[in-house]
């Protein structure tokens, strides 16, 4: 297991604490940091460019789990008692090759009520060559565990155009890009057909063990 954090002016000194290896994906203009095993990206697409970059990069040798972090310790939408490094330690690895972090969850609706809503619809399309899907139940704010063949599960361009993609746009819609890797990491990666009956089976109580604290779930329409 590694873990690969995305940065710019996070305090990374927490990673110093993990007996996984760490990988930043910084972008230009980070603050400094002390990890030697870095790369600086452009500054565009947030955390999905840094964990788009690190699969890319390590195609031929991902490792068995890949953790995928921001660069901060504590967040809003990290809900629970236990720190992230010890929540990844309790993560159920044997059972789940794809384990998202957050305990917070949001079940959206996407009606293009909203110019925001309207935006992620258009960006969506264009990143994925399809539709977004009407409703989605998915963690919020991409921090996840993934196996690498759910990652390889798909072809290497794919991720390719993604990248190159985010690399082409202007920085006032990079964030509402990095808001469809939210939805693209669940689409991808989990087994959610992201239709209302999946709120009874997900998120799973054995994610961890011990579980984690009931999750907290936001209802939104965009």
């Amino acid at each position: 297991m590694e873990i690969c954090t995305s940065h710019y002016n996070e305090d990374l000194e927490w990673l110093h604490e993990s007996e996984f290896p760490v990988t930043v994906i910084g972008h230009e203009g980070e603050a400094p940091h002390t990890f030697k095993n870095s790369h600086v990206i452009p500054n565009l697409g947030y955390e999905l460019s840094s964990y788009l970059y690190f699969i890319l990069t390590r195609w031929d040798t991902l490792p068995e789990f890949t953790v995928f972090l921001h660069g901060h310790e504590n967040a809003w939408h990290q809900k629970g008692q236990e720190s992230l490094l010890e929540r990844i330690r309790r993560a159920n690895t044997g059972k789940y090759k794809y384990i998202p972090l957050n305990n917070m969850y949001v079940s959206k609706f996407f009606v293009g009520q909203c110019e925001f809503g309207k935006k992620i619809i258009e960006i969506f399309k264009h990143m994925y060559g399809r539709d977004i899907p009407h409703h989605v139940f998915m963690p919020m704010s991409n921090q996840c565990i993934v196996h690498t063949s759910l990652i390889k599960k798909y072809p290497k361009d794919m991720y390719e155009n993604l990248y190159n993609f985010i690399l082409s746009m202007n920085q006032s819609d990079s964030h509402t890009c990095a808001d469809t890797g939210d939805i693209l990491f669940t689409l991808l990666y989990s087994n959610l057909k992201c239709v209302p009956h999946d709120l009874i089976f997900y998120p799973r109580e054995d994610f961890f063990d011990p579980p984690l604290d009931q999750p907290f779930i936001l209802y939104d329409v965009v």
